[in-house]
């Protein structure tokens, strides 16, 4: 099979799986890098789950590449799928976050500035992005979680440094998708070089 083909599956199962996705505070808000994205893609859809789709797509295209440089082209699709579907992967990109959205385009950059011709200054682009979702992140918390940090005795819109509280104790999702997609990726990577390794030129 194609190595198109099985990402095209991947994308799909992941679109399948993560449909109608989870929508946080900052995505109700409508400010930041993350409404600028989302206004770019009502473009073509008009829906906030064009956001997930995007992320998935980018990090898929992303840990692809990442896998490609250390096993064949086959094995770094599936291990890129592998990546992509695992829970915390999945679980992590199906919310519209700014944290999401800069996992997905981080990855996208480490996977351009590991090739070896000229696309590789390209993953300044993704890089840039990734950095400035960070910074303008907004109110991480999934909508439903009100009813947690009411329970933990946290107010989550009094202060930065009580926000930054929430997220340690109650649901520490950014630093946790960040750790989980390192991982994940270089996981399936492994293994994938492991079993099929990438042909050597000679």
């Amino acid at each position: 099979m194609r190595p198109q083909v099985i990402l095209a599956i991947g994308w799909s199962l992941f679109v399948l799986l993560a449909y109608p996705g989870a929508m946080t505070e900052e995505a109700f808000a409508g400010t930041g890098m993350l409404h600028a994205v989302w206004r770019a893609l009502d473009w073509f859809v008009v829906a906030p789950f064009s956001v997930v789709a995007l992320q998935a797509a980018a990090a898929l295209v992303g840990a692809n590449a990442i896998a490609r440089r250390y096993a064949s082209t086959g094995a770094a699709a599936l291990a890129a799928c592998a990546a992509l579907l695992c829970a915390p992967m999945l679980g992590g990109l199906a919310v519209v976050s700014s944290h999401a959205l800069a996992v997905a385009f981080a990855l996208l950059g480490v996977g351009l500035a590991l090739r070896t011709d000229r696309a590789r200054w390209a993953a300044a682009a993704p890089f840039a992005l990734a950095l400035l979702l960070v910074f303008t992140a907004g109110d991480a918390t999934v909508v439903d979680d009100r009813q947690r940090l009411a329970a933990a005795g946290i107010a989550w819109s009094k202060t930065p440094v009580q926000r930054a509280i929430a997220h340690a104790v109650v649901m520490p999702r950014g630093l946790w998708l960040w750790l989980a997609a390192a991982a994940s990726v270089a996981a399936a990577t492994a293994l994938a070089a492991r079993l099929s390794p990438r042909a050597r030129a000679s």
